[in-house]
């Protein structure tokens, strides 16, 4: 498995346990913070499955780019990631994971992007990088 393999595939759960989280009903308290989290996690993973599909080192990713979302977008947007893609929402909800707002429980009070439509964009997202990325030819 390659790299841009091994972020697609890690970043394809990620996406799937925030839209299986998402859609299940709260018991006990509100789980949208692990939810946002997972997403935005999907979609890092995402942008750096393309990203390394474009000749970006593994170690170029983590130093240049990090886990910074707005940085991974605009090379990816350099890249020639589909010119259709609205990642409006994507790169408001930038700051807040970033800044490791979610995990240190710091973001209660900054706005959050509506979920719906951060999840089509996310969706979107990875249907770019997967049609970018995988060879149907079976050469990758």
């Amino acid at each position: 498995m390659n790299q841009d393999d091994s972020f697609s595939s890690l970043g394809y759960e990620f996406w799937c346990a925030a839209k299986l989280l998402s859609s299940t009903p709260s018991t006990t308290s509100s789980s949208d913070v692990v939810t946002y989290y997972l997403y935005g996690h999907a979609a890092e993973l995402f942008l750096k499955a393309f990203l390394a599909s474009k000749g970006v080192s593994a170690k170029a990713l983590k130093l240049n780019y990090g886990h910074d979302l707005q940085k991974l977008v605009n090379e990816a947007e350099v890249r020639d990631l589909d010119k259709t893609l609205v990642l409006a929402e994507l790169k408001r909800f930038s700051k807040l994971y970033d800044d490791k707002l979610l995990e240190y429980r710091q973001a209660r009070l900054m706005e959050f992007p509506l979920l719906g439509t951060l999840e089509g964009e996310i969706e979107a997202l990875y249907a770019a990088v997967f049609d970018a990325t995988v060879d149907f030819d079976g050469n990758n």
